[in-house]
Parts: structure tokens; C-alpha cells; sequence
């Protein structure tokens, strides 16, 4: 998870990395931008797990067990990254409830979850989560949602929806008119999505408005 609070000239892509990964802390090499460590030079999201390697010749009962050892991976890392229960994490997701309870005391203040595909629909099950909340306690409901291709792909899955950063950034636009502040939470999974890049480039532009929250899987250096 990144708080992004400082825009750069260059694309998104092209933006200078820190020599040290502020999640695994592992040394980076200044010149390719890559890990020195070997293991990590392919984005997470396209690496295998050894611990499934053999799932597709095990039995049902070793397939659970299998699932069961790489869900605990997201709470305790994977190789050299860090996992859910790691503090430094748990202190930027602090910064970023404490930030997100300030906005909803706003009279105009909004927070927009927004993903591609599972990212997407992760945002409209948190959405409605939320804003069931604090309806409960009689406050306005504050939370928004954002999908690449619209509420039909909550059903339906639209692939090019996701590579149009301009429709992004025009969805995410139209949905906080006239609300101020804001915090925008982008979800996803590869840091590569251009639909969420669209909308990232659009709060940094317009940093008095917006915080922008980035949460991903890969490393920074990789989006």
C-alpha cells in the first residue's frame, strides 16, 4: 500500500525508484531498477508459488493443505515480502483510516474504492460495506465505487474496459463533482492496470482535493 502525495513530470511508469524497496527492504540496483536479489526481478503476480508446484498430482486433502499454506503466506510474507501482519504496513493502513475518518466528517467529503475485474468488485463490496455503516449510525453515505466497464462488469467481464486510463480518469471525475476532499483508493493487483493509472494521474494533478492510496501486490518499481 502507498500513500502518493508528490507528483512527478514524468509517466508513472517512468518515475524514479528508491535504491531501497520500501516493503521488502531489499537492495535495488540504481542503473536497471531491479532487485539484486535474483528471485524478484519478475513481478509477483507472475511468479509461481513452489508450494503448489505439485497440486495438479495431489490429492484432495493435500490441495487443502496446499491452499491452506499459501493463504498463511499473506499474513506472515512471501519470500522477501512482507505480509498483512507486518507493522510498517499496519502503520500506513492507520495513516490511511485516520485520513479516510477525517474526509467522512466533511459535509462534501467522498472516498472512491477503484479496480479492474476482482479489483473492482473488491471496491463495491468495501463500498457497500462501509456506507451500510454509517447509515447505521444515521450519518451520510460517503463511500463510492468505481469499476473499469461499469456496473455490468460486476457480472460480466469486460477486458478492454481496463486498459482505457482516460475513461479512468473521466469516470473518477464525474463520480466526485462538486465533493471535496477526497480520498481515492486504487486497487490493483499488478500496479499495472491503465484504467486506475488514469485516475492516479488525475488526483496527482489535483493534490488539493485528493489523496490518493495505491494497493497493489508488486513492488513499486514494477507498476
Amino acid at each position: 500500500m502507498e500513500l502518493i502525495t508528490e507528483r512527478s513530470d514524468k509517466p508513472i511508469t517512468e518515475q524514479n525508484e528508491q535504491p531501497i524497496n520500501e516493503l521488502s527492504k531489499e537492495p535495488i540496483n540504481e542503473q536497471s531498477k531491479e532487485p539484486i536479489n535474483e528471485q524478484s526481478k519478475e513481478p509477483i503476480t507472475e511468479q509461481s508459488n513452489v508450494l503448489s508446484w505439485d497440486i495438479d498430482i495431489s490429492s484432495a486433502a493435500e490441495i487443502a493443505a496446499i491452499l491452506y499454506a499459501c493463504d498463511q503466506e499473506i499474513f506472515r510474507g512471501w519470500r522477501n515480502s512482507t505480509g498483512v501482519n507486518d507493522g510498517h504496513l499496519h502503520r500506513k493502513m492507520a495513516k490511511v483510516a485516520q485520513k479516510i475518518a477525517e474526509v467522512i466528517q466533511k459535509p462534501n467529503g467522498c472516498v472512491v474504492f477503484s479496480g479492474c475485474g476482482t479489483s473492482g468488485r473488491l471496491a463495491f463490496l468495501t463500498t457497500r460495506t462501509f456506507n451500510r455503516y454509517l447509515k447505521s449510525l444515521g450519518k451520510a453515505e460517503c463511500f463510492q465505487y468505481l469499476i473499469a466497464g461499469g456496473d455490468r462488469a460486476l457480472f460480466k467481464s469486460i477486458e478492454l474496459a481496463e486498459d482505457d486510463p482516460v475513461a479512468g480518469a473521466e469516470a473518477l471525475k464525474e463520480v466526485t463533482r462538486g465533493r471535496t476532499p477526497v480520498v481515492f483508493v486504487g486497487i490493483t493487483c499488478g500496479m499495472s492496470a491503465p484504467f486506475v493509472a488514469g485516475q492516479l494521474d488525475y488526483c496527482l494533478s489535483r493534490l488539493d482535493v485528493f489523496l490518493p492510496v495505491l494497493i497493489g501486490f508488486n513492488y513499486t518499481y514494477q507498476a
